[in-house]
């Protein structure tokens, strides 16, 4: 389909600047203008593609989504501490739910308040299986 419309568009180009009758002298000079138009448009096109793909990488690979979903598939973490992990995050204000695997205090369930002391047990065994310590320390443990 590429090479259809591409094929197309220079052959329209071609066409556009062929010499008419009218003007017999002309032809040549017209002909590079438009081939010239031709080569930047495509120039155009190609650079803009590369520089949307390379974009699209580095939002893929190099973001804080990424970084937090790898985390969770080397844990072997399910969807629903998951979501877990990103409700803590959110009510601790954290920029990058990540941080959570990098601070162990976030997961001591005495910092949270409401409906996460309800899940203490739960977020206790997430962070041992994240961490491999209670996040209160060994200490208050």
């Amino acid at each position: 389909m590429i090479h259809l419309s591409t094929g197309f568009f220079l052959n329209s180009i071609f066409l556009l600047a062929a010499p008419s009758a009218r003007e017999p002298g002309a032809g040549a000079g017209q002909m590079a203008v438009w081939l010239a138009i031709a080569v930047a448009v495509i120039a155009i096109g190609a650079t803009a593609c590369w520089l949307l793909t390379r974009m699209a990488h580095r939002r893929r690979y190099n973001s804080q989504a990424t970084l937090f979903t790898g985390l969770c598939a080397v844990h072997g973490l399910a969807r629903g501490p998951r979501g877990l992990l990103r409700q803590i995050a959110k009510h601790h204000g954290l920029r990058h739910p990540a941080q959570v695997f990098l601070e162990p205090q976030w997961l001591d369930p005495a910092r949270l308040a409401g409906p996460f002391r309800a899940q203490a047990a739960e977020i206790r065994a997430l962070s041992q299986k994240l961490i491999g310590e209670d996040p209160r320390g060994a200490a208050d443990a």
